[in-house]
């Protein structure tokens, strides 16, 4: 699995990314930006976190049976 960490680096050195934060003047703008996006990505890692699981559990039940 992916780390928090290297997910952040992997999308903020994507070249849209990267183009979209150039593109923003205003640095309060920038930072605001750049905390939106972090934390859509930490929702995102919690969803994907829970579904992960849900998946686990339901395999370890199916293979119980």
């Amino acid at each position: 699995m992916i780390s928090n960490k290297e997910l952040r680096e992997q999308i903020f050195s994507n070249q849209i990314i990267k183009s979209l934060l150039g593109q923003i003047e205003d640095e309060n703008e920038k930072e605001k930006t750049v905390v939106a996006i972090k934390g859509m990505l930490d929702q995102l890692q919690g969803k994907f976190n829970g579904l992960s699981q849900s998946y686990e559990e339901i395999a370890k039940k199916q293979g119980s049976k």
